[in-house]
């Protein structure tokens, strides 16, 4: 028998009116338990010997019987205490102990979630890193006594950080490319909303920014790290290219539809948010302007010479004026 579990013995005789029926019960020998057809025995780990003395009296005359039945208490199998935890999804999970010293014949089996885990019949078990919270646990049995414990594994998911960077309206997950004095100055979004913390290197070297956006200073690695609020972690990176920012004038016009100089064009001009032209005939008479210019003029129906420009550019830091002389050939 098992502590936990032990089953009352019963004398096989049962008392009848015809006789004054005694029974008289010894655990080793010792009296036991009262005048009764049956009795508990202790469930205390150990081996005993119980004898029960059946006793019939009538009319002055008395006979006897006894029997005898052995009992062994078979202790409880131990479990060391399972610690329930918490992990984030890449972390290496700890192994659930049952028993770090087991005795012979002792067997396990695991469960999660109330399902048996094929296969598992170890003293110790590694629950697989599966985001969620799932309950595991074992049951042992020792010369046919059971035990069981259990505890509760969660592990988190990590977060995803995604880094993009949006330049004219183009959107980039790597190789950006940008303009220093491109306005409005670029920022890589790290693509998360909600409780996060971020740390921000450039070429592996810490930046003192802390939110979910930076700007792009220089061309380079960058890279974030982004902490949950369970203290998961994890981390991408994007790679800048500068580009470059100097405007070049190509200041001569020939617009005969054959797709070469056929307008007014000056390289890297989108870099800039304010861009206001102004051609002046040689007279100093404005013959066109734009508030932004986008590289399209070609001359209009101006006749062939000599013309003058000025454009004068805003990128947000400062402000420049560009002057020189635009030739018309037709």
């Amino acid at each position: 028998m098992c502590g936990e579990t032990v089953n009352p013995i019963q004398s096989d005789y049962s008392a009848n009116g015809q006789f004054n029926t005694v029974y008289s019960w010894t655990e080793n020998g010792n009296a036991f338990g009262g005048n009764t057809q049956s009795i508990t025995p202790s469930n205390t780990v150990g081996n005993y010997t119980y004898v029960v003395t059946v006793t019939n009296s009538a009319n002055g005359t008395s006979c006897n019987a006894t029997a005898t039945a052995q009992v062994n208490i078979n202790p409880t199998p131990s479990l060391d205490v399972l610690n329930n935890d918490t992990y984030c999804f890449d972390d290496q999970i700890d192994p659930l102990v049952a028993l770090a010293s087991v005795p012979v014949g002792q067997t396990f089996v695991w469960s999660q979630n109330g399902n048996v885990l094929p296969g598992e019949v170890l003293n110790t078990y590694t629950p697989n890193a599966i985001v969620g919270t799932n309950t595991y646990s074992v049951e042992t049995d020792l010369n046919g006594c059971k035990n069981t414990a259990s505890a509760t594994i969660t592990v988190n998911a990590l977060p995803e950080p995604a880094l993009s960077a949006t330049v004219k309206g183009q959107s980039y997950s790597d190789n950006v490319p940008f303009c220093l004095t491109e306005n409005p100055i670029p920022q890589i979004v790290a693509g998360l909303s909600g409780n996060y913390t971020y740390t921000w290197t450039l070429n592996g070297t810490a930046l003192v920014n802390t939110t979910a956006t930076q700007n792009i200073e220089v061309g380079g690695v960058y890279g974030v790290e982004v902490t949950d609020q369970n203290g998961c972690k994890n981390s991408d990176v994007i790679t800048t290219v500068e580009i470059p920012c100097t405007l070049v004038f190509y200041n001569i016009i020939t617009p005969d539809g054959n797709g070469q100089n056929d307008v007014f064009f000056i390289e890297n001009l989108e870099n800039y948010a304010g861009k206001k032209l102004v051609i002046y005939n040689r007279w100093g008479k404005e013959v066109f302007s734009s508030d932004s210019y986008d590289n399209k003029w070609n001359g209009g129906d101006l006749s062939a010479g000599s013309y003058f420009y000025v454009l004068d550019t805003d990128n947000g830091v400062e402000k420049t004026s560009y002057k020189g002389i635009l030739e018309i050939v037709k």
